[in-house]
């Protein structure tokens, strides 16, 4: 290949972004030591919602996601290296709503989710009485929070932490934390093994010290 195709969720800071049309973020800055280590170039395939990513996925407008949660029925299209990013599942609430401890008090309250996200299969399981409204992105469920429409908005700790203050200081807290962790792998592409195995191989590489540097820097 001489270049591999790449599409991103464009609306989840600080992990990723198009800002004034560049791809930026924590994971813009992973892609660019794997761009050096494998030696060849990736071109990001603008979208400009995360169902437009998966629908691109399917029809193999892009070879590679790159930070996304394995799912059985993504495994019809995609394959998923190990995890390269791992946050906290969180809830953002407005300043005045109690922290929750226990989420049966969670009954008969709506809570936002973006749509397309794999994690909402894992709540409707585990938690059959949340009342789960799907939301555009992040930003958009963190103003309807704000404004009353939802009781609270889930999400990673760091996408959520990343949203209150750069946008909602003073109104928006994280108001409970779940017991599970979002783990995010590169989805790759499942008619191509190599490339599975190269992308693999890109993970296990990216030096520790060289990723927490990048977290600190935007978390």
């Amino acid at each position: 290949k001489k270049t591999i195709t790449m599409c991103i969720d464009p609306h989840w800071m600080p992990f990723e972004s198009f800002k004034d049309g560049k791809y930026v973020g924590i994971s813009a800055e992973y892609f660019q030591l794997i761009e050096k280590k494998i030696g060849t170039k990736i071109e990001v395939v603008p979208t400009k919602t995360w169902n437009e990513t998966l629908q691109n996925a399917k029809k193999r407008n892009c070879d590679i996601i790159s930070l996304i949660a394995p799912t059985q029925e993504r495994r019809n299209y995609l394959n998923f290296t190990d995890t390269l990013i791992t946050s906290p599942l969180v809830l953002a609430t407005r300043l005045d709503a109690p922290f929750i401890d226990d989420f049966n008090s969670l009954q008969g309250k709506k809570v936002g989710i973006p749509k397309g996200y794999a994690i909402a299969e894992y709540l409707k399981e585990k938690y059959p009485y949340l009342e789960i409204v799907e939301v555009e992105n992040v930003h958009d469920g963190l103003t309807k929070v704000s404004n009353h429409e939802l009781y609270g908005e889930i999400e990673t700790l760091g996408t959520l932490g990343y949203q209150v203050q750069k946008d909602f200081i003073g109104e928006l807290k994280i108001g409970a934390k779940f017991d599970k962790n979002w783990k995010l792998s590169i989805g790759v592409r499942n008619d191509d093994a190599l490339l599975l195995s190269i992308m693999q191989k890109s993970v296990h590489s990216l030096e520790e010290s060289k990723k927490q540097k990048i977290l600190n820097k935007w978390l």
